[in-house]
Protein backbone atom coordinates (compact mmCIF):
# COMPACT_ATOMS: atom_id res chain seq x y z
CA UNK A 1 0.00 0.00 0.00
CA UNK A 2 1.12 3.51 -0.65
CA UNK A 3 0.46 6.27 1.80
CA UNK A 4 1.09 9.98 1.38
CA UNK A 5 2.01 12.30 4.20
CA UNK A 6 2.00 16.05 3.75
CA UNK A 7 5.31 17.85 4.36
CA UNK A 8 5.84 21.48 5.40
CA UNK A 9 6.27 22.68 1.88
CA UNK A 10 2.88 21.30 0.95
CA UNK A 11 4.31 18.37 -0.91
CA UNK A 12 3.37 14.87 -0.02
CA UNK A 13 5.94 12.21 0.60
CA UNK A 14 5.00 8.69 -0.38
CA UNK A 15 6.08 5.53 1.40
CA UNK A 16 4.93 1.96 1.40
CA UNK A 17 4.33 -0.47 4.21
CA UNK A 18 3.92 -4.16 4.10
CA UNK A 19 1.97 -6.09 6.70
CA UNK A 20 2.91 -9.65 7.49
CA UNK A 21 -0.34 -11.40 8.34
CA UNK A 22 1.46 -14.27 10.10
CA UNK A 23 2.91 -12.01 12.82
CA UNK A 24 -0.24 -11.70 14.92
CA UNK A 25 -0.77 -15.48 14.81
CA UNK A 26 2.83 -16.13 15.85
CA UNK A 27 2.62 -13.70 18.76
CA UNK A 28 -0.72 -15.12 19.84
CA UNK A 29 0.63 -18.69 19.79
CA UNK A 30 3.76 -17.67 21.70
CA UNK A 31 1.69 -15.84 24.29
CA UNK A 32 -0.72 -18.78 24.67
CA UNK A 33 2.19 -21.23 25.12
CA UNK A 34 3.79 -18.92 27.70
CA UNK A 35 0.53 -18.62 29.66
CA UNK A 36 0.03 -22.38 29.53
CA UNK A 37 3.57 -23.01 30.86
CA UNK A 38 3.05 -20.49 33.66
CA UNK A 39 -0.28 -22.07 34.61
CA UNK A 40 1.38 -25.51 34.80
CA UNK A 41 4.24 -24.15 36.93
CA UNK A 42 1.77 -22.44 39.28
CA UNK A 43 -0.20 -25.66 39.54
CA UNK A 44 2.94 -27.57 40.52
CA UNK A 45 3.91 -24.89 43.04
CA UNK A 46 0.44 -24.94 44.59
CA UNK A 47 0.73 -28.64 45.46
CA UNK A 48 4.14 -29.14 47.08
CA UNK A 49 4.97 -32.39 48.86
CA UNK A 50 7.00 -31.75 52.02
CA UNK A 51 9.00 -34.20 54.11
CA UNK A 52 7.82 -33.54 57.67
CA UNK A 53 9.96 -36.15 59.38
CA UNK A 54 11.98 -39.23 58.60
CA UNK A 55 9.70 -41.46 56.46
CA UNK A 56 6.73 -39.04 56.73
CA UNK A 57 5.51 -36.83 53.88
CA UNK A 58 2.72 -34.28 53.86
CA UNK A 59 1.04 -32.01 51.42
CA UNK A 60 -1.64 -29.48 52.08
CA UNK A 61 -4.31 -28.68 49.60
CA UNK A 62 -5.09 -25.49 51.43
CA UNK A 63 -6.38 -23.16 48.77
CA UNK A 64 -8.87 -23.63 45.99
CA UNK A 65 -10.98 -26.39 44.62
CA UNK A 66 -9.62 -29.82 43.82
CA UNK A 67 -10.35 -30.10 40.13
CA UNK A 68 -9.26 -33.01 37.96
CA UNK A 69 -6.08 -31.38 36.68
CA UNK A 70 -4.89 -30.39 40.15
CA UNK A 71 -5.69 -33.85 41.50
CA UNK A 72 -3.59 -35.42 38.73
CA UNK A 73 -0.67 -33.11 39.53
CA UNK A 74 -0.96 -33.97 43.23
CA UNK A 75 -0.85 -37.68 42.44
CA UNK A 76 2.24 -37.34 40.27
CA UNK A 77 4.08 -35.16 42.81
CA UNK A 78 3.20 -37.49 45.67
CA UNK A 79 4.26 -40.69 43.91
CA UNK A 80 7.54 -39.19 42.72
CA UNK A 81 8.35 -37.92 46.21
CA UNK A 82 7.46 -41.28 47.82
CA UNK A 83 9.92 -42.98 45.49
CA UNK A 84 12.70 -40.42 45.97
CA UNK A 85 12.38 -40.20 49.77
CA UNK A 86 11.43 -43.78 50.68
CA UNK A 87 8.52 -42.49 52.76
CA UNK A 88 6.26 -44.90 54.63
CA UNK A 89 3.46 -42.44 55.47
CA UNK A 90 1.87 -39.69 53.37
CA UNK A 91 -0.44 -37.20 55.06
CA UNK A 92 -2.96 -35.57 52.75
CA UNK A 93 -4.38 -32.43 54.38
CA UNK A 94 -7.54 -31.09 52.75
CA UNK A 95 -8.54 -28.59 55.44
CA UNK A 96 -8.88 -25.68 53.01
CA UNK A 97 -10.66 -27.53 50.22
CA UNK A 98 -14.26 -26.26 50.07
CA UNK A 99 -15.77 -28.99 47.87
CA UNK A 100 -15.02 -32.04 45.76
CA UNK A 101 -16.94 -33.64 42.93
CA UNK A 102 -17.36 -37.32 42.04
CA UNK A 103 -14.37 -37.44 39.70
CA UNK A 104 -12.07 -35.78 42.22
CA UNK A 105 -13.20 -38.12 45.02
CA UNK A 106 -12.51 -41.12 42.80
CA UNK A 107 -9.08 -39.78 41.82
CA UNK A 108 -8.27 -39.18 45.48
CA UNK A 109 -9.07 -42.83 46.20
CA UNK A 110 -6.85 -43.82 43.28
CA UNK A 111 -4.07 -41.60 44.68
CA UNK A 112 -4.27 -43.42 48.02
CA UNK A 113 -4.22 -46.78 46.20
CA UNK A 114 -1.23 -45.75 44.08
CA UNK A 115 0.64 -44.56 47.18
CA UNK A 116 0.02 -47.94 48.80
CA UNK A 117 1.41 -49.67 45.72
CA UNK A 118 4.53 -47.54 46.16
CA UNK A 119 4.83 -48.76 49.77
CA UNK A 120 3.35 -45.82 51.69
CA UNK A 121 0.21 -45.63 53.81
CA UNK A 122 -1.93 -42.52 53.61
CA UNK A 123 -3.65 -40.52 56.31
CA UNK A 124 -6.19 -37.91 55.29
CA UNK A 125 -6.59 -34.94 57.60
CA UNK A 126 -9.01 -32.03 57.68
CA UNK A 127 -12.05 -33.55 55.99
CA UNK A 128 -14.78 -30.94 56.38
CA UNK A 129 -18.36 -31.99 57.13
CA UNK A 130 -19.56 -31.03 53.63
CA UNK A 131 -16.89 -33.17 52.00
CA UNK A 132 -17.65 -36.10 54.31
CA UNK A 133 -21.32 -35.84 53.38
CA UNK A 134 -20.46 -35.74 49.68
CA UNK A 135 -18.29 -38.85 49.98
CA UNK A 136 -21.00 -40.73 51.89
CA UNK A 137 -23.70 -39.52 49.47
CA UNK A 138 -21.66 -40.78 46.51
CA UNK A 139 -21.34 -44.16 48.22
CA UNK A 140 -17.55 -44.15 48.02
CA UNK A 141 -15.47 -46.27 50.38
CA UNK A 142 -12.28 -44.42 51.31
CA UNK A 143 -10.69 -47.32 53.18
CA UNK A 144 -8.12 -44.91 54.59
CA UNK A 145 -7.46 -43.54 58.06
CA UNK A 146 -8.62 -39.98 58.55
CA UNK A 147 -7.95 -37.50 61.33
CA UNK A 148 -9.58 -34.19 62.17
CA UNK A 149 -6.37 -32.13 62.16
CA UNK A 150 -2.90 -32.24 60.67
CA UNK A 151 -1.45 -32.47 64.20
CA UNK A 152 -3.49 -35.61 64.92
CA UNK A 153 -2.41 -37.13 61.60
CA UNK A 154 1.26 -36.31 62.29
CA UNK A 155 1.04 -37.90 65.75
CA UNK A 156 -0.45 -41.06 64.23
CA UNK A 157 2.24 -41.11 61.53
CA UNK A 158 4.96 -40.90 64.18
CA UNK A 159 3.41 -43.81 66.10
CA UNK A 160 3.03 -45.91 62.94
CA UNK A 161 6.69 -45.42 62.07
CA UNK A 162 7.85 -46.13 65.63
CA UNK A 163 9.08 -42.60 66.22
CA UNK A 164 8.25 -40.12 68.93
CA UNK A 165 9.04 -36.61 70.00
CA UNK A 166 9.76 -36.29 73.70
CA UNK A 167 9.76 -32.95 75.46
CA UNK A 168 11.86 -32.63 78.59
CA UNK A 169 12.44 -29.65 80.84
CA UNK A 170 15.66 -28.82 82.61
CA UNK A 171 15.42 -27.44 86.08
CA UNK A 172 16.03 -23.77 86.56
CA UNK A 173 19.47 -23.00 87.80
CA UNK A 174 20.10 -19.83 89.79
CA UNK A 175 20.66 -16.93 87.41
CA UNK A 176 19.65 -18.91 84.28
CA UNK A 177 16.45 -19.27 82.32
CA UNK A 178 14.51 -22.49 82.04
CA UNK A 179 15.51 -24.35 78.89
CA UNK A 180 13.24 -26.74 77.02
CA UNK A 181 14.63 -29.64 75.04
CA UNK A 182 13.04 -31.79 72.43
CA UNK A 183 14.68 -35.07 71.69
CA UNK A 184 13.93 -37.44 68.88
CA UNK A 185 13.89 -41.19 69.26
CA UNK A 186 13.28 -44.03 66.88
CA UNK A 187 14.41 -42.23 63.76
CA UNK A 188 17.52 -42.08 61.64
CA UNK A 189 18.29 -38.65 62.99
CA UNK A 190 21.06 -38.33 65.58
CA UNK A 191 19.99 -38.54 69.20
CA UNK A 192 20.80 -34.86 69.81
CA UNK A 193 18.52 -32.51 71.67
CA UNK A 194 17.28 -29.50 69.76
CA UNK A 195 17.52 -26.33 71.81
Amino acid sequence: MLYGLPTRAGQSRRFSTSWDSTRPKFYQQSRDEFIKRQAQELLELSTPVVQLWDKILAFCLSVGTLDSERTQTVMENLLNTIVSSGAEIAIIDITGVPAVDTLVAQRSIKTVSAARLMGADCIISGIRPQIAQTIVHLGLQLDVVSKATMADAFGLALRKTGQKVVSTLRHELPGRKRVSQISVSGSNYPEKPCL
